[in-house]
């Protein structure tokens, strides 16, 4: 299993996204970060999942978590509700 860690600026942005969706439901922001978490581990093991979005971007992927679509690509960058989100 490989290990992957977020930088200060992803850490600062997904304690935002928790605490916008908890505005609405705290239990459903904490689902949210388990399954984030759980791609996260995934992506870690395996860095070419999900599916290619060339048409976007050259070597950007996507990848459902929960009820959203996420973006990454090499180095491994996710946007998250409209937010950048880096992988270190």
């Amino acid at each position: 299993m490989s290990n992957y860690s977020f930088s200060a600026p992803a850490r600062q942005d997904l304690r935002q996204i928790k605490n916008y969706m908890a505005q609405f439901s705290l239990s459903a922001a904490s689902r949210f970060l388990d399954a984030f978490e759980e791609k996260c581990c995934l992506l870690a093991d395996f860095p070419e999942m999900g599916r290619s979005r060339q048409e976007l971007a050259p070597s950007l992927r996507s990848l459902p978590v929960d009820k959203y679509v996420n973006l990454f690509g090499s180095p491994l960058i996710f946007w998250l509700l409209g937010l950048p989100c880096v992988l270190e």
